[in-house]
């Protein structure tokens, strides 16, 4: 998947020894951490078991296990053994995983355990259980196996973990001791066998700063705003070392990859005397790049390091009100107004926010619109862009800041929904009632009750329809429903008439890092079909939230896994019938600790890392690009396992391949003439047929718009 070596001809280097009196001005910025092997994290300890074979090792079997029998196989390194785990899962519905034990005491004190992992076909959840001296069970996770390849799974035992028996204090009282390795199925009802290879049980301490760039200095010109580029527009960039790295002389090289990891460029800069040396070169295409920067042939966790991080997008024109893309935003929380900029240079339709009651209302009866939440909602028409608003949260002065559950305060939200609808009438067309009301979400530790929500959305519905009848109520705000809700939890929220209020509903299925496949498909379709029985009539579902954060650890997502689930959960969803509209949670990482998912949902990094743009970014704009302006013809999975999604208009045919799963591929052919690019534009080697996988490629048939003058 790489771009033509002609393309990087244009690539230059210019080296200066010392600023000149004339030369740029420049900005220094902080790359952004992209490194995301734990191995980078920690460092390891004591060995607790080398884990050569199966030992003192038992496969546990009990009501909930899976089949499980150990051996020994190949390890990590030539002529290394591992303990080999050969596994079967029958499909179980309630739990089941396979369970290996050894009774192992830990030192007092310890940080971390961790084992290298490798699964021959799946990918499974790892954990470790142990007990404390009361006899609590504690249960941590190691992330999950590598499918294919060699894996570090660590387990902070600083961190807050799951446990039960004992004294059910939630805290590791020495003596500690491993009881068990546990690993999880794919999915629930999942069936299948494979093997999973362990290695190397031990201690691990965390290793500061090695997954943070340092000892390499960047900048840009002064005048550059974003990292978001222009085909054939020239990338700057200052670099220097730090003196505590050695500097300032010193070499350093540099290679421009995509995010496969794919070479499109290399350059050595020969660094002399005080002062940056400028690298500047023209990305080959559109698509998602880094530029990594290193010492040669140093690469441990101390040494300099540094990725410098961009996008390059053609231009894509704003989406309108019947764009299905949107991204969740935090302009309310003080967000600058300037990334709504970044918003709609991908292409995205639709942001949502909120503004909540509080705000609205600070004093009883007096409500009005904040001109800071007015001012960016100003800005993002401005570019076109339409809100979400999300009308939600307590108020101080009603219910004691609780849920609004008595008639008076629903009666006051109601007025404050009123305030809105009229005050940005102009403005905004989409309000969603609240947000994750029966899951608490912004309310403490409060629980709101399913039938307290029906009054709420009534009135509510009926306050925004008599102040601005075009603007369309979003409905329920954003539960969970999907298998295993049940329809009488829906009845409560929709039922008596409440749910035909609404002119849509919306549900936040968070799955990650699970790939969106056709189960997906079938969590929509479900909830689609619960609401109807709820209310009798078919009513069109919005998903408000959704995302695969980039987070170190479990659950988290490979840079290259959160944009393939990104741009197949957008395809899956318009694919759906009666899902209208998808928003990515969310559109900027939220703070910097790249081992807390909720720092890390991000399509561009934090502010600190200069808001530098994520391949998912990329994979956004270009599945955007893509399918802008042409009509969905049909979607659906096809019996040789391939997603195929159509749209035409243009005069050409757009048609999104991907395989439902992870490890399946299929040949599938093609048209003659047809243009196969994968997720960041790049060219997909082609010979009459395709190799499709689950990273999803397009296959155009017909003018292709960047062959356009």
């Amino acid at each position: 998947m790489k771009w033509s070596v002609d393309a990087l001809l244009a690539a230059v280097v210019l080296a200066a020894c010392a600023p000149l009196a004339y030369a740029q001005q420049w900005r220094a910025i902080q790359c952004p951490p992209t490194r995301q092997d734990l191995a980078w994290l920690y460092r390891p300890g004591e060995v607790l078991d080398p884990l050569e074979g199966p030992g003192e090792w038992v496969p546990l079997r009990h009501d909930q296990s899976a089949s499980a029998e150990l051996g020994g196989a190949a390890g990590r390194a030539d002529g290394s053994r591992a303990l080999s785990v050969t596994y079967h899962f029958i499909g179980k519905q309630g739990l089941e995983y396979i369970d290996i034990a050894r009774a192992l005491e830990i030192p007092v004190g310890a940080q971390a355990v961790g084992l290298w992992m490798r699964s021959s076909r799946h990918s499974l959840p790892a954990r470790v259980r142990l007990t404390d001296a009361s006899g609590e069970f504690h249960q941590y996770s190691f992330g999950m196996t590598g499918a294919g390849t060699w894996t570090l799974g660590v387990a902070a035992l600083t961190l807050p973990g799951e446990h039960w028996g004992g004294d059910g204090n939630g805290v590791l009282d020495p003596p500690l001791t491993i009881r068990s390795l546990v690993f999880d199925r794919p999915s629930t009802g999942f069936t299948g066998d494979g093997e999973v290879r362990l290695r190397d049980l031990r201690l691990y301490t965390p290793a500061e700063g090695g997954m943070t760039p340092h000892g390499i200095r960047v900048s840009v010109p002064a005048d550059r705003k974003w990292l978001v580029y222009e085909p054939g527009e020239e990338v700057r960039i200052g670099v220097e070392l730090d003196p505590a790295a050695g500097g300032p002389d010193g070499e350093i090289s540099a290679d421009l990859v995509d995010p496969y990891g794919d070479a499109h460029g290399h350059w050595a800069l020969h660094l002399v005397g005080p002062g940056r040396t400028e690298l500047s070169f023209v990305p080959p295409g559109p698509g998602a790049y880094d530029v990594r920067l290193r010492i040669p042939g140093d690469d441990d966790s101390a040494s300099p390091w540094a990725d410098f991080r961009l996008a390059v997008l053609p231009p894509i024109g704003p989406g309108g009100e019947d764009s299905p893309f949107g991204v969740g935003t935090h302009f309310c929380q003080g967000w600058s107004q300037d990334i709504l900029e970044l918003i709609a240079r991908c292409g995205v339709g639709f942001y949502r926010d909120e503004i909540p009651w509080g705000a609205v209302e600070t004093e009883r009866g007096r409500r009005s619109v904040p001109g800071a939440f007015e001012a960016w909602v100003d800005r993002g028409a401005s570019l076109r862009l339409s809100p979400l608003i999300v009308l939600d949260y307590g108020n101080r002065l009603y219910d004691n800041g609780g849920y609004p559950v008595s008639e008076e305060a629903v009666a006051g939200f109601a007025a404050y929904a009123r305030a809105i609808a009229t005050d940005l009438a102009d403005r905004v067309h989409n309000v969603e009632v609240w947000n994750e009301w029966c899951g608490g979400c912004g309310m403490g530790n409060l629980r709101g009750e399913a039938k307290a929500y029906r009054p709420l959305l009534e009135a509510t519905s009926s306050a925004v329809r008599a102040a601005a009848p075009n603007t369309r109520v979003v409905g329920v705000g954003g539960e969970g429903w999907g298998p295993g809700t049940s329809a009488d939890e829906v009845g409560k929220m929709l039922g008596q008439g409440a749910g035909r209020r609404m002119d849509a509903f919306s549900i936040h299925p968070y799955r990650y890092p699970v790939l969106p496949d056709a189960t997906f498909r079938d969590h929509l379709s479900g909830a689609l079909d619960l609401v109807q029985e709820a209310t009798g009539q078919r009513t069109p579902l919005w998903v408000t939230e959704i995302g695969w954060p980039t987070h170190v650890g479990y659950r988290g997502s490979s840079f290259l896994h959160q944009a393939r689930c990104l741009v197949r959960a957008y395809a899956i969803a318009m694919a759906t019938p009666g899902v209208e509209k998808l928003f990515w949670y969310d559109f900027k990482d939220d703070g910097t600790t790249i081992a807390y998912n909720e720092n890390c949902f991000g399509l561009i990094h934090n502010d600190a890392y200069s808001l530098a743009p994520k391949p998912a970014y990329a994979a956004l704009a270009r599945l955007i690009e893509a399918v802008q302006g042409r009509k969905l013809v049909s979607g659906d999975l096809s019996p040789d396992g391939v997603w195929r999604i159509v749209f035409e208009g243009e005069g050409c045919r757009v048609t999104l391949l991907f395989t439902d799963g992870a490890d399946a591929t299929a040949r599938v052919p093609l048209p003659a003439g047809a243009k196969v690019t994968g997720m960041f534009w790049q060219p997909v080697p082609v010979d009459g047929e395709v190799s499709v996988t689950q990273d999803p490629v397009y296959i155009e048939d017909g003018p292709h718009r960047g062959d356009r003058p």
